[in-house]
């Protein structure tokens, strides 16, 4: 776990701008990197809320397109908006880590740049939160895409509707990717000790992961609420980043694995094979990304003991685990593709898929 001394000296303070006399409510973090065509909505969205007892923290992380200028204007005419501007960049994790360090409210929520919140989430997140007394609440979001990618907007449905949910192993590895869904209270964090990892791909799920393996139960709401913004300009979607993703990813996964053994929770191993099985194949398919992805993730599982348990149940990770270079056969790749998508939908189907992308380049 992080120490928090690492971010001394990391970044510079800010000037407060004028002094509340009441601990806010709700603390709003959101780090910055080079978010100009995007940064103005979700500030305006955070300070339109229908909840007005915000503290607005902005971690500009050494950007260079203008993001700075624009902050600082919102800043000045708004004294909830305090603007933290690192000496280095550090990345989102450790941004986030920076925001909580300097933060004043009972609950915390998190915020990408290039998104923004519909009017009412953190009064309704807040409602919720406080009339159950819930170490944390989850909404649905909205998924917003550039014209460019080709989808329409849509509403990202929870895994469960029920107000009252207990996160189990078969629930925690749904529960666990996203921060900008959920409100958070920041006695519980403290708590449990928790912060950010490095890195810019991971530390999301990682601090989900051990928050929900510490707090089981928690409440979730059938609305949607936050607006995610798929782009190309994303780090998530960009491609010249897919290895440096990829093993920041495993790196993330890791460091949950080091969480259960040092909280005696090996039984929730299952739950990490299962956020291996959905988010490695992203990394695997491409030459510049597979090989040395394959290998951290050979270790990964087989340090977790995956042999032993009903490998049938991730075709993916079973591919992985029985990977050979020699096995490559790319002639065969599309005739194979092809038998695995009118094949039934069964577990052949997903196994079969899985091994002709692995192998068959």
């Amino acid at each position: 776990m992080a120490d928090s001394t690492v971010f001394s000296g990391i970044y510079t303070s800010y000037l407060a701008h004028g002094t509340k006399m009441s601990r806010p409510l709700i603390t709003v973090i959101i780090p910055c990197y080079n978010a100009r065509d995007y940064v103005a909505q979700c500030l305006k969205s955070v300070t339109d809320q229908t909840i007005s007892d915000l503290e607005i923290i902005c971690i500009d992380d050494c950007s260079n397109d203008g993001t700075s200028g624009i902050l600082l204007e919102y800043e000045k005419n708004d004294d909830r908006i305090k603007v933290i501007h690192t000496k280095e960049k550090c990345g989102p994790g450790l941004a986030r880590n920076i925001g909580l360090k300097n933060s004043a409210g009972k609950y915390v929520s998190f915020a990408d740049a290039d998104d923004w919140l519909l009017p009412e989430k953190l009064e309704q997140e807040l409602s919720v939160i406080e009339r159950g007394g819930w170490p944390s609440v989850c909404s649905n979001y909205i998924l917003s895409t550039d014209a460019e990618v080709g989808r329409a907007d849509r509403v990202k449905r929870l895994p469960e509707r029920d107000e009252t949910v207990h996160i189990g192993v078969s629930t925690l590895s749904r529960m666990t990717p996203m921060l900008w869904n959920k409100l958070y209270s920041v006695h519980a964090i403290k708590a449990a000790g928790l912060q950010f990892g490095n890195g810019s791909f991971g530390e999301d799920l990682e601090f989900n992961f051990k928050f929900y393996r510490t707090y089981p139960d928690s409440c979730q709401i059938n609305k949607a609420l936050y607006v995610y913004r798929i782009h190309p300009k994303s780090i998530t979607r960009n491609d010249a980043y897919k290895e440096i993703r990829g093993q920041e990813l495993l790196q993330a996964l890791d460091r949950c694995r080091m969480f259960l053994i040092d909280t005696s929770g090996e039984a929730y191993f299952p739950a990490l094979f299962s956020i291996m099985e959905s988010h490695l194949q992203q990394f695997l398919f491409s030459p510049e990304s597979r090989d040395k992805t394959i290998d951290h993730a050979k270790a990964l599982l087989l340090s977790m003991k995956f042999e032993s348990c009903d490998t049938s149940t991730y075709p993916l990770l079973e591919c992985i685990i029985n990977y050979s270079e020699k096995k490559h056969i790319g002639f065969l790749r599309h005739p194979l593709l092809l038998l695995s998508k009118i094949t039934p939908i069964s577990k052949f189907r997903r196994k079969l898929r899985a091994w002709t992308k692995l192998n068959c380049q």
